[in-house]
Order: structure tokens, then C-alpha cells, then sequence
């Protein structure tokens, strides 16, 4: 049986979710605790800002409407707990984490804990890991890693929690920050970069798309994207109800 591009998907990232995921997936109702009734009758809703281009986690169809596996997620939440949950107007992760800073959305998706992030959100449990490597045009070598990448320019998404990493650990590397993964493969494909960092299920995701761009994956970089849920450290409440 052949599977479709979807399917593929989901069961490549299926794989590497964790067993820490606390959503009820049977149709039955999640129990709260009395305060947290309380308190969302008081506060019955929560905005989101889904990034524009972070398949298969979130992103935007072409009329603007936020999908992806997190997508589901907070629909499942909502569904189990009564909490509305309203999607505002889908943006790079840049832009969304200036929005948590100045307290204008209540959710933000898909994040890796850090912390210059803790400083104004809180996290969930991690729900998915996933490794970033280096993504090389096709025909180059696999097993190339970044120390042998010294002086070459190499694309990272813009405010990524790799994106520090990388600076911070392969300094010999000119680091070109780019809005998105997609972004960083066009550059490739056009030859203003020489590579990409980026997680893998990302960028199996991209593959999957029309006009994709191929490339090889070389070196896993030594880093991890657990991803969570991120939530207002004002709102505590809404932390343990997404958890």
C-alpha cells in the first residue's frame, strides 16, 4: 500500500513523539481541578500565534488558516477542556516572541525551552523531539559536519533556539539568519548559502511539498528541539490546563 505525502508525515514524526503528552485522545472530557473551572469561567479565552512556516508542527494553507500536528493539539485541548482557543494573524517566530514579551497572545507553539525565553514564558512538558542537522545541496557529501564548514555561510532561522546555540559553539561559520526553514532551503537552492541548520522533521515536511527543494542531510549538529507549548508566566492557570 502506497502512503500519501501526509501520511508520511505524520507517521515520520509519530515516531519521535514522547510519551508525555497528556491530552485525552478518547472523547472523553478532562477533569479539572475546581480553581481551574473557576478560573476559566472567569478567563474562557486564550489567543495563539502560529508561525507562518514551521511544517509539520504549524503553519498556514493559502487562505492563512493555521494547520499542523500542534495545531491539532490545541484543538484537541480545547475540545477536552471548554477553553476557546483563537488563532491571531500567523507571523515568523520572531515577531510572535515580541508579542509574548509585550503580553499581546497567550500561547505561542512548537517551542524549545530556553532561557532567554524564560525570562517571559513558562513551558508545558515537552510533547515531540527532534534533532537539528545540516542540510547540504544535493550531491554534496553526508557525512559533513559543521567543523568542516569553517568560513562557509550557512543559513539558521532567525530568533530558533539553535540559532544561539550555533553562534555560540561554531563561531567560524558565517551564520546568515533567515525567517524560516523554507526560506533558508531558497537561499540554498539559489546559492547565497552554502547549507542549512534545521530540525529534521522540518525539513522532511518542506520535501514533501510542491516545488520542493532537495537536498542531503549530512551531521546531526548536537542539538535537540524539545518542543512545548509556551505560556504567559502571568497565567499560570493556563500552563496546567495545556499541560
Amino acid at each position: 500500500m502506497r502512503l500519501s505525502r501526509s501520511a508520511l508525515t505524520l507517521l515520520f514524526v509519530s515516531i519521535l513523539l514522547l510519551p508525555a503528552a497528556q491530552v485525552r485522545a478518547d472523547g472523553s472530557t478532562v477533569m479539572l481541578e475546581q480553581r481551574l473551572v473557576d478560573w476559566l469561567f472567569l478567563n474562557p479565552l486564550a489567543s495563539y500565534a502560529p508561525e507562518s512556516d514551521y511544517g509539520p508542527f504549524v503553519y498556514v494553507d493559502s487562505k492563512g488558516k493555521p494547520l499542523g500536528l500542534s495545531v491539532d493539539f490545541l484543538h484537541l485541548i480545547s475540545q477536552k477542556t471548554g477553553l476557546r482557543i483563537l488563532a491571531q494573524p500567523a507571523a515568523p517566530l520572531s515577531l510572535n516572541l515580541e508579542k509574548a514579551k509585550q503580553k499581546r497572545v497567550d500561547i505561542l507553539t512548537s517551542l524549545r525551552p530556553t532561557p532567554e525565553r524564560g525570562e517571559f514564558l513558562q513551558f508545558t512538558t515537552p510533547y515531540v523531539s527532534i534533532p537539528a542537522a545540516l542540510f547540504l545541496p544535493t550531491g554534496k557529501d553526508s557525512n559533513t559536519t559543521l567543523a568542516e564548514m569553517s568560513g562557509r555561510r550557512l543559513a539558521v532561522g532567525k530568533g530558533y533556539a539553535v540559532e544561539h546555540f550555533l553562534r555560540e559553539n561554531f563561531k567560524q561559520i558565517q551564520w546568515v539568519a533567515v525567517a524560516s526553514d523554507a526560506e533558508g532551503m531558497q537561499q540554498m537552492a539559489a546559492g547565497k548559502v552554502d547549507g542549512v541548520v534545521a530540525d529534521i522533521a522540518s525539513v522532511h515536511f518542506l520535501s514533501t511539498q510542491a516545488n520542493a527543494y532537495q537536498s542531503v542531510q549530512a551531521a546531526n549538529v548536537g542539538f535537540e528541539y524539545p518542543l512545548s507549548f509556551a505560556f504567559r508566566k502571568d497565567k499560570p492557570e493556563l500552563g496546567e490546563i495545556l499541560q
